[in-house]
């Protein structure tokens, strides 16, 4: 039954053959084929696992590659052409020596029987429905002296770039507190190898669930990519990117060919080897990521999505007005309120009335029900409905000061939003939609800057930003400080807006002026 299965989804079996002393350890391969790529996975008898030291995997008879991370015995073979039959050996090169090749298994490129194609699982930008979520914990090891608040926004806009390893949308990583699918650490050096082999204080790694990423790399690249021209933001998105690939099932890849983009499961650490530097997975490494993990993959769209949607006059916020995970936009003209469920130009799905002219408008989950609702604050009374829809106020209390700068947010990660007032650059936030005091004080920005807030770490919480012109400074807590992230994002007296533009975990900058929107896709630009 087990084999039967296996043959269906074209997964090619071969089994162990008996080892002797000058042969080296006896491996078992197996072999995944998908769009322009063959995965290949292997393993050595239990006993003999301490004594190897690389594995080199043959195709057609000739070396393509030699797999030196021993806690990853995976290699993906890209840029292949599908309906091209290959065979493949591996053979292990352990302290006794060069181990026998593997019996010869052989596999043809393309999607696997019962594989749905890849036009019906990726609609574009905005398409595709099938997403899978995995959880991550931050920790460190040692004595870290570089900024953990910018290392945490920084892995969470790598993590869910629809460039990445989230296939466009399809993969969404959310940040926990503790536990998860798997920790990202970040190690002071000489504390890496203390995960195990194959750790040294060289390199960053990954072990079991655990992705680690040396201090030292984090904070200087390395000396082949500062010398070939690579940025020291473009490394911290590759080794994230590289490292995370490793946990989800990737070994190391080749260059595929000189002037080629690199896989970003190449040791581009180390070298190029005639290929062109890329922090983000090549088409190959994407499909084969989708195989395994059983999505589809999403188109990754621009980096900067541009809309028409209003005119001048509105006022202007975005949120997520249908529970799909993604903010969109909504206007309102006088006090009628116009909603559109899409970020694409065109009409407004959603009008009604609500409020009086004049009123600061809001918009939030104020049930708690995964669905963003209107509001308006007049003077300092907040009146809250929790649909959208004409009618009178659910909810009203009274917090903060008239003529004070409304902000809203899920401030301690329970799932509600609830109010903030921003006087000059004092922040007061409050954890209930009721009268009170606030539960948060703090200062943050300038008196003249403008209040954003958004989930920039994609743990739950929303934090404070604050945009001065073009900049954008992000903070990941709630407290006093300067900012931890500065982005550049639009031009000098474009209003803000933010929001999840990709339908993932956090927020990422927007502007909008006179019925132009422009939302940012990718991860912001330093």
């Amino acid at each position: 039954m087990v084999l039967g299965v296996l043959a269906t989804l074209g997964v090619t079996l071969v089994p162990a053959v008996a080892a002797t002393a000058q042969d080296g350890p006896a491996l078992r391969l197996e072999a995944i084929p998908g769009p322009g790529v063959v995965t290949l996975t292997w393993s050595t008898p239990a006993d003999s696992r301490h004594t190897v030291t690389s594995y080199r995997v043959e195709r057609d008879g000739r070396r393509v590659a030699e797999v030196t991370d021993l806690s990853s015995p995976v290699f993906t073979d890209t840029g292949l052409t599908d309906g091209d039959r290959h065979r493949y050996q591996v053979r292990a090169v352990s302290t006794a020596g060069e181990g026998a090749r593997s019996p010869v298994t052989p596999v043809t490129v393309g999607p696997r029987p019962g594989d749905p194609p890849a036009t019906s699982r990726s609609a574009g930008a905005e398409g595709g429905t099938e997403r899978r979520t995995y959880s991550y914990s931050l920790a460190t090891r040692g004595t870290i002296t570089a900024d953990t608040r910018y290392f945490a926004i920084h892995v969470a806009q790598t993590l869910n770039d629809p460039r990445g390893w989230s296939l466009g949308g399809s993969i969404e990583f959310r940040q926990v507190s503790s536990g998860g699918d798997f920790t990202v650490f970040l190690a002071e050096a000489a504390t890496v190898p203390s995960f195990g082999s194959p750790c040294s204080s060289m390199w960053s790694c990954r072990v079991g669930r655990s992705v680690i990423i040396n201090q030292t790399r984090w904070q200087t690249a390395t000396d082949s990519w500062n010398g070939s021209g690579g940025s020291l933001d473009s490394y911290r998105h590759y080794v994230v990117n590289h490292e995370t690939g490793h946990w989800l099932g990737f070994g190391h890849a080749g260059c595929p060919g000189p002037g080629q983009a690199a896989p970003v499961m190449q040791q581009q650490s180390k070298g190029l080897n005639g290929c062109r530097h890329n922090v983000w997975p090549v088409p190959g490494e994407r499909s084969a990521a989708g195989s395994r993990h059983g999505v589809g993959v999403r188109s990754q769209g621009p980096a900067v999505q541009h809309s028409t949607y209003g005119q001048r006059g509105d006022k202007v916020l975005a949120c997520d007005w249908n529970g799909d995970g993604m903010e969109s936009p909504g206007l309102v003209r006088g006090n009628e309120w116009r909603l559109r469920n899409r970020l694409s130009s065109g009409g407004p799905r959603v009008t009604f009335i609500y409020g009086d002219v004049g009123d600061q408008v809001v918009c939030g989950d104020w049930d708690g029900n995964g669905t963003e609702t209107v509001g308006v604050v007049r003077g300092n009374e907040w009146l809250l409905r929790n649909s959208n829809t004409a009618g009178p106020p659910v909810v009203r209390f009274r917090f903060g000061t008239a003529g004070d700068r409304p902000v809203v947010g899920d401030w301690n990660g329970d799932g509600v939003d609830t109010p903030g007032m921003v006087d000059g650059n004092v922040w007061r936030l409050r954890n209930r939609n009721t009268t009170g005091t606030p539960a948060v004080e703090f200062t943050f920005g300038r008196a003249n800057d403008r209040p954003v807030v958004g989930d920039w770490d994609g743990n739950g919480r929303t934090d404070p930003g604050m945009v001065r012109g073009r900049p954008w400074l992000l903070r990941r807590t709630l407290t006093s400080g300067p900012p931890d992230q500065r982005i550049v994002f639009g031009n000098k007296g474009v209003p803000p807006v933010v929001g999840r533009w990709n339908g993932l975990a956090n927020d990422l900058p927007g502007r909008t002026i006179n019925g132009g929107w422009h939302y940012r896709r990718f991860a912001p630009l330093p």
